[in-house]
């Protein structure tokens, strides 16, 4: 995952406008425009789905460079998009004075994403896979991202969201013993041999808890961003500000290491492949605030199901990751919270 540039998986609070949180007393839950809403709403979190297992696809194909360099050219077309953006609206009049302590927050969060979340996930790719990488990611981002809404931002909480957030847990839970397997697929690829040396339980350990510690930091960071939009921060500005200090530090890092002479020697197979990355990372979170201004936030995330699904297809079939029984069920674990929220979704529609 989820992966700032934000990954995978940066959850926004948005306006949503669906028959569960719409406030215009005009729009029945049965009109027409309320549907077609609906509609784009599920079409743009798919896109947005889809968007974040490009990028992640892109990602594990570069397990064999420095997670920090990876990082660092992943974040240059979000901000090339952001960029032009900010110039246009500009030059259209407005006159943004951004908060002084959302702007700090979103610093502070946006460097502890970057550092935490992006380069720790693309570690954690190299360790045990896309299959377990992104599910772990998605269940700790989504699980904590809940208690953090709700203790800070004041979120409600209902009982559906309970259960999928306690499925969760006990899928990343699962999902952690099947670290050893995925982690010899992972190195039998990437040493050409189909067996891998004995590696020490405390490396799998560590890729896991990676995997873990990334989906917090995009809660965190994804909380941060809520509280600018609450604050009047506009997107571009918020994306601008988040961008550039990924920018900004993940280049001070690459220098350190992997070092400049290592960055000029990359190939140029290597380099279109971390751009890439960025595109369909910035495809994906732009389509993700698009879905969010249609439908709710707990309907997006339960389309992410898809995002795990997808995921799951591209290891098999594209790097040859194994899928144990254990990893199956967690999979399975992970999909059912994600789709108990969309369940949560339809009874409020209802």
């Amino acid at each position: 995952m989820k992966p700032a540039n934000l990954p995978a998986i940066v959850v926004i609070h948005l306006q949503a406008y669906n028959s569960g949180v719409n406030s215009n007393p005009h729009l029945k839950p049965d009109t027409p425009s309320l549907h077609n809403v609906a509609a784009w709403g599920t079409f743009y979190g798919l896109i947005s789905s889809a968007g974040y297992t490009l990028a992640n696809i892109y990602l594990r194909s570069l397990v064999h460079c420095h997670p920090t360099w990876v990082s660092c050219v992943k974040a240059i077309p979000t901000l090339m998009l952001v960029v032009p953006w900010l110039i246009i609206r500009r030059w259209q009049g407005s006159r943004q004075f951004p908060a002084a302590r959302a702007v700090g927050l979103l610093v502070i969060t946006g460097l502890f994403g970057h550092i935490c979340g992006n380069v720790v996930f693309q570690w954690s790719l190299g360790i045990i896979g896309l299959i377990l990488a992104v599910p772990l990611t998605l269940g700790t981002m989504i699980t904590t991202g809940t208690f953090l809404g709700h203790r800070f931002l004041h979120e409600h909480v209902s009982k559906a969201t309970i259960i999928s957030v306690t499925l969760l847990i006990i899928a990343v839970f699962i999902l952690s013993f099947g670290a050893g397997e995925a982690h010899h697929s992972v190195q039998g690829e990437v040493n050409d041999s189909p067996e891998a040396p004995a590696v020490s339980v405390w490396i799998l350990a560590t890729g896991v808890g990676a995997a873990c510690l990334a989906g917090f930091a995009y809660s965190l960071l994804g909380a941060a961003i809520r509280y600018g939009l609450h604050q009047k921060l506009s997107l571009p500005m918020t994306l601008g500000i988040v961008s550039l200090v990924g920018l900004i530090s993940l280049t001070f890092c690459s220098l350190i290491t992997p070092g400049l002479q290592t960055m000029l020697e990359t190939s140029q197979r290597d380099l279109h492949y971390m751009f890439y990355a960025g595109i369909w990372n910035a495809v994906g979170f732009l389509a993700l605030a698009k879905a969010l201004n249609q439908t709710s936030l707990i309907h997006v995330n339960a389309l992410s199901a898809t995002q795990v699904a997808m995921t799951v297809i591209a290891g098999l079939l594209l790097f040859g990751e194994s899928l144990t029984w254990m990893t199956g069920i967690g999979v399975g674990l992970t999909i059912l919270g994600l789709l108990l929220m969309q369940e949560q979704t339809a009874t409020k529609s209802s």
